[in-house]
């Protein structure tokens, strides 16, 4: 198969997958103050918010590919977003900053999946010069989370609060978990 078979909702369907880890990382950076201010936490502790999504990505970042290969690419990309999702609640919910580092650890472990997978699929799907051109259709669009993620945190937090960036993420991942559910 080439690269130019591969219908391009599927191209920004793994495109948004591959994003989605500096995507809500950037996203929460201009909120990071005020997170500290409601749960009334030192800015040592809030930075630890970060610190723990960090260890929790760079944990899993080593299994999801191992483990995708032993039970396969979607239930771990099923269940890595289903983790996701319900650590981005947790955030969205939580009362102090002890909980918020807990659940961005959660999300941490799960926020990898979509950075593994999305390459391990296009392996799967294509080979050689077709592969890397996907790849690289896919690291461009990847290239937008850092500029537009910020903006979009910024605004979100402006006009709804800080937990409301966790609430748009519950929503973003559930979605791509439905789509990703579809059938190929």
């Amino acid at each position: 198969m080439t690269a130019r078979g591969v219908a391009p909702g599927f191209i920004v369907l793994l495109a948004a997958l591959t994003m989605l880890s500096p995507f809500v990382t950037d996203t929460y950076v201009p909120a990071i103050n005020a997170a500290r201010e409601s749960l009334n936490a030192t800015a040592i502790e809030t930075q630890q918010t970060l610190s723990a999504y960090m260890l929790g990505l760079a944990i899993m970042a080593l299994w999801h590919g191992a483990i995708s290969d032993a039970v396969g690419r979607r239930p771990v990309m099923l269940g890595g977003l289903a983790i996701y999702t319900m650590g981005a609640l947790g955030c969205a919910l939580a009362t102090s900053i002890d909980a918020l580092i807990g659940f961005r650890f959660i999300t941490g472990l799960a926020g990898g999946v979509g950075m593994v997978l999305t390459r391990a699929i296009v392996r799967d799907m294509l080979d050689g010069a077709a592969a890397q051109r996907l790849l690289l259709h896919i690291r461009v669009m990847f290239g937008l989370a850092p500029a537009i993620a910020p903006i979009l945190g910024g605004w979100m937090f402006e006009l709804f609060g800080w937990r409301s960036i966790f609430w748009f993420v519950c929503r973003w991942v559930g979605a791509h978990r439905l789509v990703f559910c579809c059938p190929a």
